[in-house]
């Protein structure tokens, strides 16, 4: 943590104090803590202390001429529990600084925004340009890898080498775009050998309503010398393309209560509710996977339904339930099938506008290919977030 602050002081001092700098730069940051309590299927209870997503970040921003201004997003995770660097998907260990977001943008009023960098997409659950899946989960993307829609669901992964763009708010609909020329990589010639994106997404809200929709294409790349032993593994055989079309909606149904529901069909998508096709060495019959087997991803129907139900301004409570039920197509064409089940909830208290203390609890059920201890597990949160 201390080498966390050191380097973002570094970065900000000499922006605050240079003569010619008219930039606005904001430190925040988030530590988030809690006890872990975990009982998987067959197995003893584990009870440990885990971070839940603590990060520091840099917004910038300077004014250039007219409505025109130039913006900055660097954002570093960390492990609040011991204070060491925490990295997220996509990156190679202990090569990636900014892991979270590393973006550079230009911004107008009345023309949107053009961010470039590592980021999230615009049907992503991450922030800044998210424009769909964030706004349809009801946790809002919170408590670990069980609770979150965009870990059972197919999420689109931060992203290196992208171009997003999102226009203004215009009659209550915002619009964006996402192109990354290679997502997990530095982008290659020739261009086979890159994994590539294309995400849609656009939304529109009102004061009551809101309505979600967005479609992703994953080009995946393919080059024999690769490695086996981090994330683009699978570049050593061909894989079917991916797509991702997500739906949802939000009713504020009074001031204290907000009801959530979406659904979303993927396509030969590589990793989704705990089943990564690009990792598994058996099925759970102990059938082993060849490269052939791989080709093709899971073909699945996703839905959710939830509420947050806020009394007054210190309570929060919060229920809902995810599912996925699909098949992964082998290379004889057998279909090995699977679901994956979880309730979630959560009774949220803020003890300051920053600060909140929380219990969380789910419980997940997995089907055939999903059937695993990891899946068939209870996972329980009590945690103390503060943000600053």
């Amino acid at each position: 943590m201390k080498k966390v602050l050191t380097l973002c002081s570094a970065l900000v001092i000499p922006i605050l104090y240079a003569s010619d700098a008219h930039a606005e730069v904001t430190l925040y940051g988030k530590i988030e803590t809690a006890v872990h309590i975990e009982k998987q299927r067959g197995g003893d209870t584990l009870v440990n202390m885990d971070d839940q997503g603590s990060r520091v970040g840099l917004n910038i921003v300077e004014d250039l001429t007219g409505k025109w201004k130039v913006k900055g997003y660097l954002e570093i995770g960390f492990n609040s529990d011991n204070g060491t660097y925490n990295q997220t998907t996509g990156n190679k260990p202990g090569t990636t600084l900014f892991g979270r977001r590393s973006i550079l943008a230009v911004a107008n009023e009345d023309y949107g925004e053009l961010g470039m960098g590592r980021m999230g997409s615009v049907r992503s659950t991450i922030s800044p340009y998210s424009l769909v899946m964030a706004w349809i989960d009801p946790m809002e993307t919170a408590y670990g890898d069980i609770a979150s829609i965009g870990n059972v669901w197919g999420n689109d992964p931060r992203s290196n080498n992208c171009v997003t763009y999102v226009t203004p708010r215009i009659n209550g609909f915002k619009l964006g775009a996402t192109w990354s020329f290679a997502t997990t990589d530095d982008d290659n010639h020739p261009a086979h050998e890159n994994n590539r994106m294309l995400s849609l997404g656009g939304n529109w809200q009102n004061k009551i309503f809101g309505v979600y929709a967005g479609f992703t294409n994953m080009w995946w790349g393919h080059d024999n010398g690769k490695s086996t032993d981090w994330v683009d593994n699978g570049k050593k055989y061909t894989r079917a393309n991916s797509q991702a079309y997500t739906l949802g909606a939000t009713w504020k149904a009074t001031d204290a209560l907000k009801l959530y529901i979406g659904g979303q069909y993927m396509k030969n998508w590589r990793n989704a509710s705990g089943w990564n096709l690009d990792s598994i060495k058996t099925t759970v019959d102990g059938v082993a996977y060849t490269d052939a087997d791989r080709k093709y991803g899971i073909d699945a129907w996703n839905t959710i339904i939830g509420f947050r139900y806020h009394p007054d301004a210190h309570w929060r409570f919060v229920l809902d339930y995810v599912s996925l039920f699909g098949h992964h197509k082998m290379a004889d064409s057998q279909k090995l099938k699977a679901s994956r089940q979880n309730i979630n909830g959560a009774i949220e208290y803020k003890i300051t506008k920053r600060t909140m203390a929380y219990i969380h609890s789910s419980y997940s059920i997995g089907r055939k290919q999903l059937n695993t201890p990891k899946v068939n597990t209870w996972v329980s949160h009590v945690g103390l977030q503060h943000w600053f």
